[in-house]
């Protein structure tokens, strides 16, 4: 009837190679450390994650990674904000200026 080939093969190892950019894009300037550890600690802790709002489709378009939105909600389905729907949440006082 239908017949079917299956080929398997093994090796011990296999090579990996980091691509790494040897430059940076043009007018791309990285600053390191720009955040303490300290302050990355306060601005993460400064995040509140129970808020009750859960948003669905961020969490299929995101699969294991969280999000959290200030100002307006965010459409995943054509990547824009709806400015009819404002969130309750404001941007965190350790966020400002």
């Amino acid at each position: 009837e239908n017949s079917v080939v299956l080929y398997l093969s093994y090796v011990n190892s296999v090579t990996h190679q980091k691509a790494v950019a040897e430059t940076l894009p043009q007018g791309l300037v990285l600053v390191e450390d720009f955040v303490s550890p300290e302050e990355e600690a306060q601005l993460l802790a400064a995040v509140d994650w129970s808020s009750a709002h859960e948003d669905v489709s961020a969490q299929k378009a995101l699969k294991h990674r969280r999000v959290k939105h200030y100002g307006f909600e965010f459409r995943y389905d054509n990547n824009n904000v709806d400015k009819d729907k404002p969130l309750p949440a404001c941007l965190p006082g350790e966020c400002l200026p």
